[in-house]
């Protein structure tokens, strides 16, 4: 009896390790792309078990701003404002083949900030974004519940990302 209640637990604990993926892991990428407001993390994840999964991504960064006016007059903010923006994205189930899937993700950032903090004259103004140096990214992928990969990322500074679309350089953090 005790051995038949034993062999049961063993079973159940196999199948739900096979459920939930038994070692979720990055398989290429991330590779991250940023324009002037936004930043896209790409990557392919192996380890998956045989449910949805939810992908969120988290980005830091700070953000240069114009100051609107009421009467509609722009001025450069004297302030860079640290921004975080978040996005995530559901896969199914149905999109997850031998436990693999590849994904995409673009957080976007805020197109106000305080204006206060931008360094604009009084709280009457608005503070616009202008575009956003990006400095981390936190992925983090959920599968029946259960955080399943939890990575944090430094992005690396590019002279071109205030005006373009690129590729950026990263390094994870340990």
């Amino acid at each position: 009896m005790h051995r038949s209640f034993g062999i049961c637990c063993l079973l159940s604990l196999l199948f739900a390790a096979q459920a939930l993926g038994a070692s979720v892991h990055i398989k290429s990428g991330p590779t991250i792309t940023t324009s002037p407001k936004a930043l896209q993390l790409e990557a392919c994840l192996a380890g998956l078990g045989n449910q949805d999964i939810q992908v969120t991504i988290t980005v830091k960064g700070n953000a240069s701003v114009n100051c609107l006016n009421p009467s509609g007059f722009l001025v450069p903010g004297k302030n860079k404002v640290p921004i975080t923006a978040t996005a995530t994205t559901t896969i199914s189930r149905n999109e997850i083949k031998n436990g693999n899937v590849c994904f995409s993700v673009t957080a976007k950032a805020p197109d106000t900030v305080d204006p206060l903090l931008a360094g604009c004259p009084n709280a009457n103004w608005t503070a616009q974004v202008v575009s956003v140096d990006f400095t981390e990214v936190t992925l983090v992928v959920v599968q029946g519940g259960q955080v399943v990969l939890n990575q944090t990322y430094t992005v690396k500074p590019s002279a071109d990302a205030a005006t373009s679309v690129v590729k950026r350089a990263i390094v994870l953090k340990k």
